[in-house]
């Protein structure tokens, strides 16, 4: 698999609504409508979800999440991943209550069916490595180191396990739980 240049990639309006429904309340109108001037946000309010926007225009949203306090603070963007998976399972309980117990098998829900939707690709990642209680995983696109690692965390905290996970750099993350 190869990875589009960065100005071909795109992510779903479902991604920018998602991201709107929980950080808007957290940062406050005020500064929401400054990322939406900020980073040139797309009209999602009024788009159809399933159309697609440059991730360029998320990534930068992200980058303004995580700038939004006095100091730089990357864990806000984890933060906004964690906001996006729980706002993905509240249209999605019946899979996750099915999942319960089951960080594997949530990870490749999110692996095969989330993750290349959301990226409108049908391959867009690897599973490099796998066992019982970990995998070495390749994405190809180029969202935020941040966010990736907080929706691989989110996924099993979903199910009720504790995911940790280590970036190796290029889009290379090895994700755990227990």
């Amino acid at each position: 698999m190869e990875k589009k240049p960065l100005d071909q990639q795109v992510v779903r309006v479902m991604a920018w609504l998602l991201l709107y429904g929980r950080a808007k309340s957290k940062l406050g109108a005020e500064q929401w409508e400054a990322l939406e001037k900020s980073v040139g946000a797309p009209p999602f309010k009024q788009m159809d979800p399933y159309d697609t926007t440059p991730l360029t225009a998320f990534n930068a949203a992200l980058d303004f999440i995580g700038n939004s306090r006095e100091q730089a603070d990357s864990s806000l963007i984890a933060e906004a991943a964690d906001d996006s998976v729980q706002g993905w399972a509240q249209q999605n309980r019946a899979q996750v209550q099915e999942l319960q117990g089951k960080p594997r098998e949530m990870l490749d829900v999110f692996l095969t069916q989330v993750h290349p939707w959301f990226f409108n690709e049908t391959e867009n990642s690897e599973v490099i490595e796998s066992g019982p209680n970990h995998l070495l995983v390749k994405l190809y696109h180029d969202m935020r180191d941040e966010f990736n690692m907080g929706l691989f965390t989110a996924y099993c905290k979903l199910v009720g396990a504790k995911g940790q996970v280590e970036n190796r750099g290029d889009q290379l993350y090895n994700v755990t739980w227990q």
